[in-house]
């Protein structure tokens, strides 16, 4: 929540997310180690310091953390590298 608002460029990682660096580590205080990412499953990936969106199944990896839902899967999976996404909290 301390870096929104915050504007990101996506590129396309391994036809199955969308993946844009982060400015500052989010902190993982409380995290387990590794998850699965489903479909429509937006994470931070820990040794990368990235924001993903994950469009298609990925296993088990350490390092995976959800941190919450999009809507949209086509949306997102259609959008091509170097797209711009703004965050911001929610009202």
């Amino acid at each position: 929540m301390d870096q929104l608002p915050l504007t990101l460029t996506f590129k396309d990682h391994g036809g199955q997310e969308k993946i844009a660096d982060l400015p500052a580590p989010l902190s993982l205080e409380g995290m387990p180690a590794g998850s699965d990412a489903e479909p429509l499953t937006i994470g931070y990936y820990a040794p990368n310091q990235a924001l993903v969106l994950y469009y298609e199944y990925v296993g088990h990896y350490n390092g995976i953390v959800p941190i919450g839902t999009f809507e949209d899967l086509a949306a997102i999976r259609d959008q091509p590298d170097g797209f711009t996404a703004a965050l911001d909290s929610a009202p």
